[in-house]
């Protein structure tokens, strides 16, 4: 996969518009920031992420249904369930209603671009989760 650095193109251009690239099924990377150390930082693509968002909330909640005893087992399955579902229609309502706004400026537009806009954009970018 090559790496093409479209950062330039991203800037404010002298008319105050934003200029997005745009590399639908094109098989390379958008480099997003100027600054090497940053960009590999930002650009991971490994399992264990997950596991750094969520992990903690799962060791805890196992910790404290086994040394507190505070609810039955099937309370804990209930809960469980629960909270898949709510973690389901919480990602919903992000990705629809948040992440798929139409940003009425320039600056929106940029922001927009870089929040979700280039999980759209380069879908081939096997290094960047969303």
């Amino acid at each position: 996969m090559g790496l093409l650095d479209f950062t330039q193109e991203c800037l404010e251009t002298a008319d105050g518009k934003i200029k997005i690239p745009k590399g639908k099924n094109r098989p390379v990377r958008l480099q997003v920031y100027q600054n090497e150390f940053i960009e590999k930082w930002f650009a991971q693509a490994h399992p264990i992420t997950p596991g750094i968002w969520f992990g903690w909330i799962v060791v805890y909640g196992l910790y404290a249904a086994f040394t507190t005893q505070a609810f039955a087992w099937w309370q804990g399955l209930l809960g469980f369930a629960g909270g898949v579902l709510l973690v389901t229609f919480i990602e919903y309502a992000l990705h629809r209603f948040a992440f798929h706004f139409e940003p009425k400026t320039e600056k929106g537009r940029l922001n927009h671009f870089l929040m979700h806009g280039y999980h759209h954009d380069f879908p081939n970018d096997s290094m960047r989760l969303v």
